[in-house]
């Protein structure tokens, strides 16, 4: 069996800033003697990442991105300064030191165009696209607008490290945060690919992934999102070059590839979102601690992803190229490594340590968004995929397509705004510097008119149509059509797991048997809705893109059964099977074609209020009896026109039975009931009848008419 070990530290991610300075007057102890045989331009100045001590500066005259021994170098001083005396002409290329503000080895490369007075990842960024064919101004340009630098600043020779103290401030510290963001990825994506094979160097890969990562960037006229499905495209591009004749490699990076892309995403954008948060008078701090940070927990992330491939060769086959995982013994048996490693912590238990272990993995792999950036973001969450080359949004109470750009305050009364699923008034709060209030779980682009209509009532069954959407009703709750429910459910029981009350952040629940207007839902009608909608192709790739922003995932979209492990003896649900997802991104309602198998099957019709009816579901599946309801005929009359009892949200099991009594039916038959009511009260002349969601009835007592 093939090992692939991770054989090097993962390089430090901070910047390198290699400062043009002129005599700069301080000590010589690594300076190169000049030739007095010719007239040499001195080129110096300080390389900067903290500091870089004992880094190799050269004039990569040939572009092959090395230093040559022909080609003129010197290396750093311990105050990370250096002198170059030169007459060649060509890029600076810079590798190797030690990173002072972090005391880690750097192991990966640098460059910058000819006559820089930075190094830095975005100088290698323009260096790169200066080699693919661009002037050195178009790829300057190219390299600002992808990343949302301001137009006026000139990336070979702006050092931010020293103007965050100054007057541009602000715009030193947008550059700090994304060469920050561009070198984690680089970094992340090049370990990746030397951790497979141990003669591979994260030194050689790096310009490689810098080149793919690059093209995002040629002649672009808007800012560039590098999603993680970006960062797995041109890791996997680069392992075709480089294993182009080592398939057992080329095969592993494969494999790890994703897992290893979004690791990375989520950690570059934590850590430009730490710079972009710091106090400007502590920049350089965050930017050094959150890089160290950073450094350490992806590498040890990407060990563990190479890990789980080489377990699950081992395990699955003793043929090199077989990286199946064997399935486990429970209801995760389905994930891939990648969600097995996630969710390693929660695998296996079950009730409140189930719900504690969730709590846990979903807070410490969330990043905060702040709320501006929930627009830009919702517009490729919740994308209209049928129309990829245009901005387009999916409504999601609609279910209709809209432009992005037509949301609220920009577009006049036809407009979408940001539906929070879980109301701020019902616990979220109105604080936006907090994660709740901008959770991209449980924020979708609605109609600003039936956001309104929404407004904060808990969902739940109404009875009242909604006039501007079939299958929606709305009184005192909301209720969704059938094809959203799941997806309601699944975004209310996140946030229960996701916030306990910890650090300032609110505690969020929902009971049982609580249809208050005081929380956003009842959970037993939740748990229903988890199984009346399931979980589809489109909910498993919002939860991917969610990820790649906030840096975390909704359990409950990856298994759906979690919900009734944890709460399922509130409310007498069994577990939904989450290996059974719908591959269409809208459902309808799953249990339609077995309601017909939903019949009485006893009644009792006693003294007194000794009344009660026993429910029989005669399917293979199990059936809610959300919407369902016991209805009666009073006296034998043809139209229903006594009480209409509603049934609770009740997962009847198939083979099972269900009994509705009356409340004040003796005690042996209130040990038996799953539900009471005043309202059941028939005599010998009475019908009664099921009748389902639709208006149908399923089965009759007695004679109707």
């Amino acid at each position: 069996m093939r090992k692939y070990i991770v054989k090097t530290t993962l390089m430090s991610l901070s910047t390198a800033v290699v400062l043009g300075m002129t005599g700069c007057g301080s000590s010589d102890d690594s300076t190169q003697t000049p030739n007095p045989s010719v007239t040499s331009a001195q080129v110096s100045g300080v390389a900067i990442d903290g500091i870089l001590s004992g880094s190799t500066v050269c004039v990569n005259v040939n572009i092959n991105n090395a230093c040559d021994a022909n080609e003129d170098s010197n290396t750093t001083n311990t105050q990370g300064e250096y002198k170059l005396y030169t007459e060649q002409t060509g890029p600076l290329f810079l590798y190797g030191g030690t990173d002072l503000g972090t005391g880690l080895a750097f192991t990966g490369t640098l460059k910058a165009p000819q006559g820089s007075k930075v190094i830095t990842p975005l100088t290698s960024a323009v260096q790169a696209l200066i080699e693919s064919g661009l002037t050195q101004a178009q790829a300057e340009t190219s390299v600002k607008t992808a990343m949302g630098i301001a137009s006026d600043v000139n990336l070979t020779s702006f050092n931010p490290l020293k103007e965050i103290t100054g007057t541009n401030a602000a715009k030193a510290k947008v550059v700090l945060e994304k060469q920050a963001q561009l070198q984690t990825m680089i970094h992340g994506a090049a370990t990746t690919l030397a951790a497979v094979d141990t003669n591979t160097t994260v030194a050689e890969t790096m310009d490689k992934v810098l080149n793919e990562l690059s093209k995002n960037f040629k002649n672009a006229t808007g800012e560039v999102d590098i999603t993680a499905a970006k960062l797995e495209t041109a890791i996997k591009e680069v392992a075709a070059t480089i294993y182009a004749d080592d398939a057992v490699s080329k095969k592993a990076v494969e494999n790890v590839a994703q897992s290893a892309a979004t690791n990375t995403h989520v950690t570059a954008n934590q850590t430009a979102t730490n710079i972009r948060n710091s106090e400007d008078n502590n920049v350089t701090n965050i930017f050094n601690e959150g890089i160290k940070k950073a450094n350490s927990e992806l590498e040890e992330e990407i060990k563990n992803i190479v890990v789980a491939v080489e377990d699950s060769n081992t395990t699955g086959s003793e043929d090199e190229n077989t990286t199946t995982v064997e399935p486990d013994d429970n209801a995760t048996a389905s994930f891939s490594y990648e969600l097995q490693s996630y969710y390693a912590e929660a695998i296996g238990k079950k009730g409140e340590t189930l719900k504690s272990s969730l709590h846990t993995v979903v807070q410490n792999s969330a990043i905060f968004l702040t709320y501006a950036e929930d627009y830009q973001f919702l517009a490729q969450t919740d994308k209209d995929f049928s129309k990829p080359d245009e901005a387009y949004i999916v409504l999601f109470y609609l279910q209709e397509s809209a432009t992005a750009d037509s949301r609220c305050g920009s577009s006049g009364s036809n407009c979408w705004n940001r539906e929070h699923m879980w109301p701020k008034s019902l616990g979220v709060g109105y604080d936006d510097k907090i994660n709740s209030y901008t959770d991209l779980h449980h924020l979708r682009p609605s109609d600003q008119g039936v956001n309104s209509s929404r407004g904060n009532k808990p969902y739940g069954e109404a009875t009242t149509p909604y006039s501007k959407i079939d299958g929606f009703y709305v009184d005192s709750h909301f209720e969704v059509s059938d094809n959203l429910k799941g997806d309601v459910a699944r975004a209310i029981l996140y946030m229960t797991v996701r916030y306990e009350g910890d650090n300032g952040e609110p505690d969020l629940e929902i009971y049982a048997n609580d249809f208050g207007d005081t929380h956003p839902a009842e959970l037993c009608t939740m748990l229903a809705w988890n199984h009346i909608d399931p979980v589809t192709s489109a909910d498993i790739k919002r939860n991917d893109i969610v990820q790649s922003y906030q840096g975390n995932r909704n359990p409950f979209v990856d298994n759906a059964s979690w919900a009734d492990d944890i709460w399922g003896s509130e409310c007498n649900t069994t577990s939904v099977d989450s290996n059974s997802t719908d591959t269409n991104s809208t459902d309808t309602n799953t249990t339609s074609a077995t309601t017909a198998n939903l019949y009485f099957s006893e009644y009792i019709e006693g003294s007194s209020y000794n009344k009660a009816v026993e429910i029989y579901n005669a399917s293979d599946t199990a059936i809610s009896l959300s919407g369902y309801k016991v209805v009666m005929y009073m006296n034998g009359d043809p139209i229903a026109n006594g009480a209409e009892i509603p049934l609770d949200a009740y997962i009847l099991d198939a083979g099972s039975t269900f009994i509705l009594a009356n409340n004040q039916a003796s005690t042996d038959i209130l040990d038996h009931a799953d539900q009471t009511s005043s309202e059941l009260k028939h005599n010998g002349d009475d019908a009664i009848g099921l009748v389902d969601s639709n208006g149908n009835v399923l089965d009759v007592i007695g004679q109707i008419g």
